[in-house]
């Protein structure tokens, strides 16, 4: 379904902030505390998932049948710089640590952009991405 060309981008990682840049995206890492993440990747994605006609919804529910243990908490439908996205927040088992995770797909043209930010459960503290 996705292929992983490579992308040109600029990575300006904030203070306290460690990055690792990859093919199709980058890794930042927190300084003070490494169990705490965001990734960003960008992927090539068919012309025929547009999010009008249940795209981005069909590839955001196969997303949630690879992560069976999960405990979805909430979904939504947002915007980013006025692209349409969907995003959940959800616990898991990754690496056996319960980890919690916030995902967002972002569909613009033929890329696809994911945010994950993950922390240890026990270091979620309810906050939400500042799109």
């Amino acid at each position: 379904m996705l292929s992983k060309p490579k992308f040109e981008f600029e990575i300006d990682a904030p203070e306290e902030w460690t990055s690792d840049r990859k093919d199709t995206g980058v890794v930042f890492t927190y300084d003070l505390d490494p169990t705490v993440k965001v990734i960003i990747t960008f992927n090539k994605v068919p012309a025929s998932l547009d999010i009008h006609k249940g795209g981005l919804e069909f590839f955001v529910n196969e997303v949630k049948k690879q992560l069976e243990d999960a405990e979805f908490r909430n979904e939504e439908r947002v915007e980013i710089n006025g692209l349409p996205a969907i995003q959940f927040e959800f616990l898991h088992t990754q690496k056996e640590q319960r980890v919690h995770k916030l995902q967002v797909f972002v569909k613009d043209g033929e890329r696809l952009y994911s945010i994950t930010c993950i922390a240890p459960e026990e270091k979620f503290y309810g906050a939400k991405p500042m799109f």
